[in-house]
Order: structure tokens, then C-alpha cells, then sequence
């Protein structure tokens, strides 16, 4: 978590990191599962809370962007690397 993580929803300080994944069928493994940037507090990550999710996979590179209530939040990811690349840097692919 990071120190200054905000819920999505609220706006209050969050602890929950949001994460998707695909998986290799029914196994543990993943092909790949980035961190989302967008957090959770522990009211909404216990109870209701309501989030778009928009996913999308092209070139080798998975992106996620998270919409609630209080704050967007874009995370992509190179397949296959673990590595995080923020929005700005997709242009460099």
C-alpha cells in the first residue's frame, strides 16, 4: 500500500489494493496480474461500493482503468515483464 493510498470511492485512507489477473485455467499461475493503482478503504472494501472497470490488451501490454465515485485510476502493464508502466509512458512502446 502506499502511504498516501485514497479510497476510489470515498476518498478516505485506503489500504485495499485492487488487482485482476488472468489465470492458466484453474491454476494459482497467472499469464499476467498487475496491482491496479486504485485502493480501497475498509468500509467499501467490506460493503458496497460501485466500479467501472475498462480492460484492455493490445501490443504485448494489458490496461486497466478503474473509474469510481472520487478518483480514475490507469495502470498498464508489459506481458510477460512485471513491469508497471504509467500512462504517460505508453507511447513509448
Amino acid at each position: 500500500m502506499k502511504p498516501d493510498a485514497r479510497c476510489i470511492v470515498c476518498g478516505e485512507t485506503a489500504r485495499h489494493t485492487l488487482g485482476i489477473r488472468a489465470r492458466y485455467g484453474k491454476q494459482r499461475d497467472a499469464l499476467w496480474a498487475p496491482d491496479i493503482d486504485a485502493y480501497l478503504c475498509d468500509t467499501h472494501a467490506h460493503n458496497d461500493c460501485h466500479l467501472s472497470l475498462t480492460l484492455e490488451i493490445e501490443k504485448g501490454v494489458v490496461e486497466i482503468e478503474t473509474i469510481g465515485p472520487r478518483y480514475t485510476a490507469r495502470t498498464a502493464l508489459r506481458i510477460g515483464t512485471r513491469t508497471k508502466i504509467t500512462p504517460g509512458q505508453r507511447s513509448l512502446l
